[in-house]
C-alpha cells in the first residue's frame, strides 16, 4: 500500500518472481517501483 501499486502489478510482478525473467520490461513508474523493491532486473522502458 505504501509503494501505491495496482492489484495487476502486484500479481504481474509476483509472476515475474515466480517464473525468474532474465529481466522485467514496464512502462509503468509504480510497476518499475515495484518491481526494483523485487529485486528484479528492469530493462528501460519508454
Amino acid at each position: 500500500m505504501r509503494l501505491g501499486s495496482w492489484t495487476m502489478d502486484m500479481l504481474h510482478v509476483a509472476c515475474a518472481k515466480q517464473l525468474s525473467p532474465d529481466a522485467f520490461i514496464t512502462f509503468d513508474a509504480r510497476q518499475r517501483e515495484l518491481a526494483m523493491h523485487a529485486h528484479l532486473t528492469i530493462l528501460p522502458g519508454h
